[in-house]
């Protein structure tokens, strides 16, 4: 049974080699679905990025939730708070709260909810770009035996993104500088398994579909030249559409425990976002995470993630469970590399505090 599932996480780790990927000329609608993708409820797991063999509750594989059994702790909350700036002085806000319940027989089950705003101090070239999301989560997670379990989570996605651009239309020769607003709704729902082989290796699977509907308007910001001999006033509406989204998911991680307090983590993870009008994008990402607890109350973590798209991550973290609430803390350099034609180079830190009843 070893044999098998180490071949068949072979296969999924290194038969994933899409097409390089263009993502700045890729709609901006796409790429901020695909950069909040990264997004994570918990500070360990941005600190460390690699997460799916991962037998924690903070782990992104649905399966982990339930590993572990805490019979002095069966209802646990975090709060997390994520702050981010750009290079051209956007800030990216986002809190989340989190809250698990295991049962000894039934398992875990685990609800969360989380809120996403963008705010621009200066707009780039005289545009700007802004994102208002609400996520809520509800997952379930159960061990099977003393070394798999498997897990579920729904994932539903309500936001409205603002693009402003440079557009082509069919009400003029030349691009016109026009305001998309977008509002999206999306539903996902993922499954994973998570198995421990022996005291050092673990594997984690983690795959999801999704889809959702867009409704966007897009009105003239300028005066601008239309093909009539009158110019077109700013804050005219010059159209509406609807169009659908569809995504696709798998990754894939390898974890490697050199000892109680070293644990080394790989994760491969592909990610295809598409839509009726704005096309297809997809992406590969590859995640190297390291965790070491020097004493029992104190975790030091670091990872790195590099894309298909040529683009790197870097992060760090550390957590401290000596105090009645632990604390969790990390940093994530270049975190938002799909949108960095309009916001830069991110900067992200995340704070968590866990309370445990």
């Amino acid at each position: 049974m070893k044999n098998v599932l180490l071949a068949c996480i072979a296969i999924v780790l290194f038969g994933i080699h899409p097409a390089r990927a263009e993502l700045s000329d890729e709609p901006f609608l796409l790429r901020m679905a695909v950069t909040l993708d990264r997004q994570t409820n918990y500070a360990s797991s941005a600190g460390r990025q690699a997460t799916l063999a991962v037998a924690q509750g903070a782990s992104a594989n649905p399966a982990a939730d339930d590993w572990s059994f805490r019979a002095e702790h069966p209802i646990i909350a975090t709060l997390t708070s994520v702050h981010g700036v750009s290079e051209t002085g956007t800030w990216i806000n986002a809190a989340i709260g989190t809250v698990s319940f295991q049962t000894q027989e039934y398992g875990t089950f685990s609800l969360a909810y989380a809120r996403t705003d963008t705010f621009s101090d200066s707009a780039r070239n005289g545009f700007s770009d802004r994102l208002t999301s609400n996520e809520f989560f509800i997952g379930y997670g159960k061990k099977l035996n003393d070394w798999l379990s498997i897990g579920a989570q729904v994932h539903v996605i309500d936001a409205t993104v603002r693009e402003e651009n440079l557009f082509f239309t069919p009400l003029a020769p030349l691009p016109l500088p026009l305001r998309f607003d977008t509002d999206l709704l999306s539903v996902d729902i993922g499954l994973g398994v998570l198995a421990r082989l022996d005291e050092h290796w673990s594997i984690g699977i983690a795959g999801g579909i999704g889809g959702g509907s867009a409704r966007s308007a897009f009105t003239n910001i300028f005066s601008s030249i239309n093909p009539s001999p009158a110019p077109l006033p700013p804050g005219v509406l010059a159209g509406a559409f609807s169009d659908d989204t569809r995504s696709k998911s798998i990754g894939a991680g390898v974890g490697y425990l050199v000892s109680e307090q070293l644990g080394i983590y790989f994760d491969a993870q592909f990610l295809h976002v598409e839509s009726n009008r704005a096309g297809t994008i997809d992406l590969a990402r590859w995640v190297l995470g390291v965790e070491y607890n020097p004493i029992e109350e104190l975790a030091v973590r670091s990872g790195i993630l590099i894309d298909t798209d040529s683009q790197v991550t870097v992060s760090a973290g550390i957590s401290y469970y000596g105090l009645p609430f632990p604390i969790e803390l990390a940093y994530q350099y270049n975190a938002s590399p799909e949108v960095r034609k309009e916001l830069g180079r991110v900067h992200l830190v995340s704070l968590s505090i866990v309370i445990p009843f």
